[in-house]
């Protein structure tokens, strides 16, 4: 093999920038951010004759026509290039983290251009932060042995050892300041009341909002206010999407006699805009003011009174009572999480530069394809890194999403000949959009761990394990009050596939043709027959059940099929199951057909 170095890079902390967040812009930007700092860092890398591996150059150059939104975060934290033998390993590093520090360094720097915000820090803590956040750490081993050999080393060994022996700086806490909110790991940066170290002195205002009480550090301020105010859509607004696509078919004119209302409050700074997401166009206004309930903290948080807010909520009555099959609009999205399967094991087998660039090409083709997936299912993408993948989606699209996205990422993956091809695992966790956003993140990767591992053995029957993992799709649902419950399945490409029968149960209860019932009532009768019911008795009781419950004749039947491959107790479960995510999302499915500006992928 030809002489050289390859080099390794990890940026961070992943954690601080994207995993605290109170609000879907704090989220938002801090994936941006990151991946925007590990742009540089490998840019820094390519720019000093390095020939990046991982992420491929073409990820990393600006896009040629750039669109209406800011890319969502699409290069991941970690940097592998190979570099010329007469080249100095340790010289290239420092430059590429100088590098990575001077990114982040912008994004804080411009904020103090901004009197209102610059009067709200303390300017001794703000400088204090700022240059103790980004960690960016390095190996590298020549390249003297085959190139698979050289990889295992630098991950493995070198790069994974210099993360654990860090360096650990002595602790610079300041004594009686609040932590921050959004993870508690810095003293807030906001400036104390002169007569109490307990309350800050900061008015909120629409370019930086601020909640009663909350505190932020200097990744916390950052990822609220930099690179001037961006309206990013709210869990509200993916919620409200499929209420407010059935309410512009059903009725126009009064769809837009909301869109004037909400534009009147958008013009005395009392309803925020979405308007730089075309998708959104049909509605460019934050999903909260179609939540009475909202009224008054959003009154609040605008410095406005409610009574402002008064016309849209007379509105809103009678929109609600005038359209028989609209409702009211259901406060749940969906949180689509989803990751690549053993794409270690799969490097672990390339022993080519040239592979493996091939392959990193894919990874960058499925990311940067990601935003438009998503966008055409009505969602926002978080970030999408390499294989990685998180994005909020209307409960009525997330399926076909999810599906989308697999189909996209073995696409782009098939050409690259790996000798095992890969798979993607989906988690799709659906909650409420006012639960604390933490807790809408733990349910998503949770779903994506379910997706990925499957069910637990006592879950299974003997026997039923050995192709349940990798390669799934999990949906959860997690209502505000009750226990959660989940489905999981192996992706497939049949009619049978998991998503397609829980659009097809969706569809049932959504045209009333099964009592919303059915499902408890499964689970009664699979808690009545026990552990040693035989299968022919559990078919035989689902059919009285059905008849008792007034089924139609020819549904049944047609129920009858779909359940013959029921054998346990745990399958009536599982079924239950099914049934009570289908309900969920049937509660957010449109009714009639949508205006084909919006039309269902």
């Amino acid at each position: 093999m030809d002489n050289g170095f390859l080099l390794a890079l990890t940026v961070g902390p992943v954690q601080e920038f994207i995993a605290a967040a109170r609000r879907t812009r704090d989220l938002w930007l801090g994936s941006k951010l990151l991946s925007d700092i590990c742009q540089a860092t490998a840019l820094s890398v390519h720019q000093q004759q390095g020939e990046l591996i991982f992420p491929h150059p073409s990820i990393i150059a600006p896009p040629a026509t750039p669109t209406p939104t800011n890319r969502a975060g699409a290069v991941a934290n970690v940097i592998l290039a190979r570099l010329a033998g007469d080249a100095d390993p340790a010289e290239v590093a420092r430059v590429a983290k100088n590098a990575a520090y001077q990114c982040w360094r912008r994004y804080a720097e411009e904020l103090m251009d901004d009197k209102h915000l610059a009067a709200s820090v303390d300017p001794l803590l703000w400088q204090q932060q700022k240059d103790d956040v980004i960690e960016c750490y390095s190996a590298w081993v020549p390249l003297d042995r085959s190139y698979a050999d050289a990889r295992a080393r630098v991950m493995q060994l070198l790069l994974h050892g210099r993360k654990s022996c860090r360096n650990f700086m002595a602790a610079s806490g300041v004594a009686g300041i609040p932590k921050s909110s959004l993870d508690g790991r810095r003293e807030s940066v906001l400036v104390r009341h002169p007569s109490s170290l307990l309350k800050h002195n900061v008015a909120p205002s629409p370019q930086f909002p601020l909640a009663d009480g909350e505190e932020l550090d200097v990744v916390g301020v950052v990822k609220r206010a930099a690179k001037g105010y961006q309206a990013y859509p709210s869990v509200a607004r993916v919620a409200a999407d499929p209420w407010l696509r059935k309410l512009e078919a059903l009725d126009p004119s009064r769809f837009a006699a909301l869109n004037h209302e909400c534009a009147r409050l958008n013009d005395v700074k009392a309803l925020n805009p979405v308007n730089k997401h075309p998708h959104y166009a049909y509605f460019p206004f934050d999903g909260t003011a179609v939540f009475p309930t909202r009224y008054e903290s959003m009154a609040k948080e605008a410095g406005v009174s409610k009574d402002d807010f008064a016309a849209l909520a007379a509105l809103l009555n009678k929109i609600t009572a005038n359209n028989r099959g609209l409702g009211q609009p259901d406060p749940y999205l969906a949180l689509i999480a989803a990751d690549g399967d053993r794409l270690g094991q799969a490097i672990a087998q390339i022993d080519s530069v040239a592979i493996h660039r091939e392959f990193s090409q894919a990874l960058a083709g499925f990311a940067l394809s990601v935003e438009s997936l998503v966008h055409q299912h009505q969602g926002v993408c978080v970030y999408a890194g390499g294989d990685d993948v998180l994005a909020m989606v209307p409960v009525d699209k997330a399926l076909a999403c999810a599906r989308a996205l697999r189909d996209a990422f073995i696409a782009v993956t098939e050409p690259v000949g790996l000798a095992t091809p890969l798979t993607l695992s989906v988690g799709v966790a659906i909650g409420h959009c006012m639960e604390p956003l933490e807790d809408l993140l733990n349910y998503a990767r949770a779903a994506e761990k379910f997706a990925k591992v499957g069910y637990t053995d006592r879950d299974t029957t003997p026997g039923d394990r050995a192709d349940k993992t990798r390669n799934g799709l999990a949906v959860s649902v997690h209502p505000r009050s009750g226990p959660g419950v989940k489905v999981r399945e192996p992706w497939q490409d049949t009619a049978n596939a998991l998503d397609k029968r829980l659009n097809e149960w969706a569809g049932y209860f959504r045209n009333n043709l099964l009592p919303t019932k059915l499902p408890y009532d499964l689970k009664q009768l699979a808690l009545a027959h026990g552990a040693l019911s035989c299968a022919e008795a559990l078919q035989a009781d689902i059919l009285l059940l059905l008849k008792r419950k007034q089924v139609e004749k020819t549904l049944r039947v047609d129920l009858v099929t779909k359940t013959a491959s029921i054998r346990t107790t745990k399958d009536v479960l599982r079924l239950a199951s099914e049934m009570l995510v289908a309900q969920k999302i049937a509660d957010a499915k449109v009714l009639q057909p949508e205006p084909s500006a919006h039309t269902e992928v």
